[in-house]
């Protein structure tokens, strides 16, 4: 036990001299005779422990020890008093003393007070080392929770657009349907698709046929609401589900995408250093939801008035009428 330091808050001289004899052979002892004075030494040495006297002028001994804890030093501390009392030795414990030491009650304190400080130290190393393992654990569960969210992320975004994908598109379709019954809200249903993406991929390669793809999901996030939501429904194929909105409201919708992506430019490098100019447009239909509908009802819907705005010349939005066609 000689390498453990220990700095001693003690100002009865008898009391000093006394630990002296009795503790110098067991440890490195400083001493300071008030809360300023230690408060320096702790500044400019490392200890491995504190013991305090409760009785000390200006500042108490638990004053002492908010101090220090307050200042960020980590290091046990004992409190130790001429008198014994409760309510000392409760708010020692409470302001995180590793022990308290009554002098008069014990007159051979001295002799077991090496054990004593021993055995503080280790306790207060064990709790360290609890809760430093606790924050680990704790780390380590929200890495987890993190991982898990990521993970569930991959499985519903698609790769390359990084909207919601196919599978997302069922899932969530079938809650916001489930919901808009129960409440009796409207529910709408886009589905667009690029007009002669094949020929475009042909000419210019897929991996500008990608950045179309991804410059069509940023021009259709720009263009909806919080509350709705897109997804690559496949190829190059896009779906918006629009909650609480008729099927006259999403229609302006469909419109405005359609509208900000026939202006958008693109320049596909045809060979080196050289670029054309190209443009394309979106075919897009749009499905309401009827009480006597379900998920297929209102995706074929929807994807028969896209195919309509194909056949009627692309580059434009019909509004799927199925009562119409009967």
């Amino acid at each position: 036990m000689g390498n453990i330091r220990i700095l001693v808050i003690e100002d009865n001289p008898d009391d000093i001299v006394m630990m002296q004899r009795k503790l110098t052979s067991h440890f490195d002892i400083d001493f300071a005779t008030s809360g300023e004075e230690a408060l320096k030494s702790l500044k400019e040495k490392k200890y491995d422990i504190v013991v305090a006297d409760y009785s000390m002028p200006k500042m108490t001994g638990l004053d002492i020890l908010d101090r220090i804890k307050n200042e960020g030093y980590d290091i046990p501390l004992i409190i130790t008093s001429g008198v014994g009392n409760e309510w000392i030795a409760v708010e020692a414990m409470k302001k995180g003393a590793c022990d308290y030491i009554v002098k008069s009650i014990c007159p051979d304190w001295l002799e077991v007070f090496p054990s004593v400080i021993q055995k503080s130290i280790e306790k207060y190393r064990i709790i360290k080392g609890k809760k430093k393992a606790e924050e680990g654990l704790r780390k380590a569960l929200e890495d987890l929770e993190k991982t898990q969210d990521r993970l569930r992320e991959l499985t519903i975004t698609d790769d390359l657009t990084g909207l919601y994908n196919r599978r997302h598109l069922f899932n969530q379709l079938q809650r916001e349907i489930m919901r808009a019954k129960r409440l009796g809200d409207p529910l709408s249903l886009i589905i667009l698709d690029i007009d002669d993406f094949k020929s475009y991929n042909d000419r210019y390669g897929h991996l500008e046929g990608d950045r179309v793809l991804r410059r069509l999901a940023e021009v259709i996030k720009d263009n909806i609401r919080q509350i709705d939501s897109t997804y690559r429904y496949g190829g190059e194929e896009f779906a918006i589900i629009l909650p609480v909105t008729k099927i006259q409201d999403g229609l302006p919708v469909a419109e405005r995408i359609r509208s900000a992506f026939e202006a958008v430019e693109f320049t596909p490098e045809v060979s080196k250093g050289k670029v054309e100019h190209a443009y394309r447009t979106l075919s897009i239909g749009i499905a309401g939801l009827d009480p006597d509908y379900n998920l297929e009802d209102l995706v074929k819907y929807a994807d028969d008035a896209m195919y309509e705005a194909k056949r009627k010349g692309k580059n434009q939005v019909f509004v799927s009428d199925p009562k119409a066609e009967e």
